[in-house]
């Protein structure tokens, strides 16, 4: 008779580890870092006034001179009214009643890099769906979408900040022609001719509408970091239009760094954050901070649904708006291919 053989063994148990491994760890950087705005919602359309002051002036005043009526200005002329809608973010858990109260799942009360961990699958799969609604918001906060009004089968949509930073008007425009950026405020070249250079000129051209500089929060995807760590990276040859490339090395710890996470300039200072969640990988969006804000009509909840036997089930909701006070004091990075 044959020996008994790992093959044909009954009654082996599973080595599975009491671990679940998560290895997406992305950062909701935008929504993070920009101001909550004060003011609630109280309607599906949300506005704002915008302004500016008109051009100066060298003509000087006639000493003696009566003022006429026609020499009184309206101030207000430079005044516009803009706009976006709100919108609802919806997330659905649901368990099966078997898998509730008879699954032992290994690795649930396991905290994933978001610190998610429940003492059962359905706690777990709320705690995930809570996580999801905030990516869901800065996936459309940083988005291209226009504008969209709700309807009985249409859901409402806020604008994206890549629709808001741009040289034209979506189809619902809600007063965004009165703010749209000019071109120059948008580097739109191939990203493999973004240079230092072309950084310094989004930036003059924003300083050259808003007048002040300061400390501005940059977002941008991987290609435009690797583009902005290649400034410190590569100097231009004296002898030939080749780029010579150096390193920042520390000698006595024997590593060699290429890392920059914020670039300081004539025209501002950018923090450089990196998010998974924009448009493309050479998508880039340089915010102040200041003039951005989310407006919340109801942060992220939860409310559980009756079992009707299929199982607990529950909904975790919020309903926010993007609200760029005045998208002109930003600008953008929408680079084509490579």
């Amino acid at each position: 008779m044959a020996a008994t053989s790992y093959l044909n063994s009954v009654g082996k148990r599973e080595d599975l580890s009491d671990i679940i491994a998560v290895v997406d760890a992305k950062e909701t950087v935008l929504t993070s870092s920009i101001k909550k705005g004060s003011k609630k919602p109280t309607n599906a359309y949300v506005e704002w006034l915008v302004d500016s002051y008109p051009s100066t002036s060298t003509a000087g005043t006639v000493d003696g001179t009566e003022v006429a009526y026609t020499d009184a200005a309206d101030f207000a002329s430079t005044r516009y009214r803009i706009g976006t809608y709100i919108q609802q973010f919806r997330r659905v858990p649901g368990v099966s009643r078997l898998e509730e109260t008879v699954a032992t799942v290994a690795g649930v009360n396991n905290p994933d890099p978001q610190g998610v961990a429940g003492a059962t699958e359905f706690a777990r799969a709320k705690a995930k769906a809570v996580v999801m609604v905030k990516r869901d918001i800065e996936a459309t906060c940083l988005s291209a979408n226009g504008a969209v009004a709700g309807t009985g089968s249409v859901a409402y949509k806020t604008r994206g900040l890549g629709q808001w930073l741009s040289a034209s008007a979506d189809s619902v425009a809600l007063g965004q022609s009165n703010v749209l950026l000019s071109s120059s405020q948008i580097y739109s070249g191939n990203l493999s001719a973004f240079t230092e250079d072309s950084l310094r000129g989004v930036l003059q051209q924003r300083w050259s509408v808003t007048g002040k500089g300061g400390d501005l929060l940059a977002i941008v995807g991987s290609d435009v970091k690797n583009s902005v760590s290649d400034f410190s990276r590569y100097l231009p040859s004296k002898t030939s239009n080749t780029p010579v490339r150096f390193y920042n090395q520390d000698v006595n710890s024997k590593m060699v760094s290429s890392v920059v996470d914020i670039y300081s300039g004539d025209y501002g200072n950018l923090e450089l954050h990196l998010s998974a969640f924009l448009p493309t990988t050479r998508t880039g969006y340089i915010i102040d901070p200041e003039f951005c804000e989310l407006r919340t009509h109801t942060a992220p909840y939860f409310t559980e649904l009756p079992d009707l036997g299929a199982g607990r089930r529950g909904i975790v909701e919020a309903i926010v708006a993007l609200v760029p006070t005045n998208p002109q004091a930003h600008a953008k990075i929408d680079a084509a291919n490579a």
